[in-house]
């Protein structure tokens, strides 16, 4: 039996059924854009006949701060975790008690 589980999970198994999700990739994108040491350049527009100019830095931070989304499961986590039988709970009563009831849980408190 563990070396059926073993066989199975094997490594091009699952990363291959991984890397073919779209999603996969939009996370890898975001998570290794950075902006090389000692490059930085200017971005202008005008807007309303004002010039604004942008550093390199700041849009590289800007775009860091997409993974933010990578904390939601450990917020969910702590949000849900005094509630010890919510499996339980979700399976009896045929709801799931996932992102959206934590996020129901945190406005109604």
């Amino acid at each position: 039996r563990v070396r059926y589980h073993m066989d199975t999970a094997a490594w091009p198994h699952w990363a291959f059924s991984v890397m073919r999700k779209p999603w996969f990739w939009m996370e890898a994108l975001v998570c290794t854009l950075h902006l090389p040491p000692a490059v930085t350049f200017l971005m202008q527009s005008v807007s309303m006949g004002n010039v604004i100019m942008y550093r390199a830095e700041t849009i590289d931070c800007a775009l860091s701060l997409l993974r933010l989304y990578l904390l939601w499961p450990i917020v969910e986590h702590y949000i849900l975790a005094d509630m010890p039988f919510r499996h339980a709970i979700a399976n009896m009563a045929k709801v799931d008690i996932g992102p959206t009831f934590a996020m129901k849980r945190v406005m109604a408190s």
